[in-house]
């Protein structure tokens, strides 16, 4: 339904109420609706924008604490580990906007997305795409309960992606996407695989790479 399709049909529902019954007028009726459906969405971006500045915040901190280039190779290593412990985004996402809705990185930008399964999130899934020469051309990370189904419809990735948890170890992957890398290139990746174990690293028909890693999450 376009803009004109439902301003006809507001109009049509404020007319259909009679005059002397206590109800706004036409334009009254109009105008409160188009301001509660810009506030609505005010209120998504306002959240979308405090929840993104959160998680770059904790990141900056992170980073400030992290030791300084003199440090010895055993110190940078060890605080490296540290504040990736202490700064999970995916996490800190999923607390902002809540487990009834997707959050995904999608080259380290945020995604929100529809989730087709309401089960708890008990994994965190890293899907990444290298060149031949290693360079990371793509990535993508978000949470799923395991057996799951994820539709995208975004400007900055398309497609589907199907996760069926075998058992403890097994996971099908079934990847349909369109999507942009790094470089603002088009790519598609269109593959199914079994990973036996928590990842799996694939060599696709193009030269690149494909790795997939499903880790179990603590909570």
């Amino acid at each position: 339904m376009n803009e004109r399709q439902l301003d006809e049909l507001l109009e049509l529902k404020a007319r259909s109420k009679p005059v002397d019954d206590g109800y706004v007028s036409t334009e009254d009726f109009i105008a409160r609706f188009r301001r509660r459906r810009w506030r609505r969405q005010v209120l998504w971006h306002l959240a979308g924008g405090i929840a993104a500045a959160g998680i770059m915040l904790l990141l900056v901190q992170a980073w400030r604490s992290s030791p300084g280039p003199n440090a010895g190779p055993a110190a940078q290593t060890a605080q490296a580990t540290d504040d990736f412990a202490e700064v999970d985004r995916l996490a800190e996402a999923e607390r902002q906007f809540g487990k009834h809705i997707g959050v995904m990185f999608v080259n380290d930008n945020l995604l929100l997305y529809d989730r087709q399964e309401n089960g708890k999130a008990r994994y965190n899934v890293s899907i990444q795409l290298f060149s031949a020469c290693g360079e990371t051309l793509a990535s993508l990370e978000f949470v799923s309960p395991g057996n799951d189904y994820i539709v995208l419809e975004d400007e900055a990735i398309t497609g589907r992606i199907f996760l069926n948890r075998c058992d403890d170890q097994d996971t099908v992957v079934e990847l349909n996407l369109r999507l942009h890398d790094t470089r603002q290139r088009p790519i598609a990746v269109t593959e199914i695989m079994a990973i036996e174990q928590r990842h799996l690293t694939q060599n696709l028909p193009n030269g690149t790479r494909l790795r997939i890693d499903v880790t179990r999450r603590d909570t």
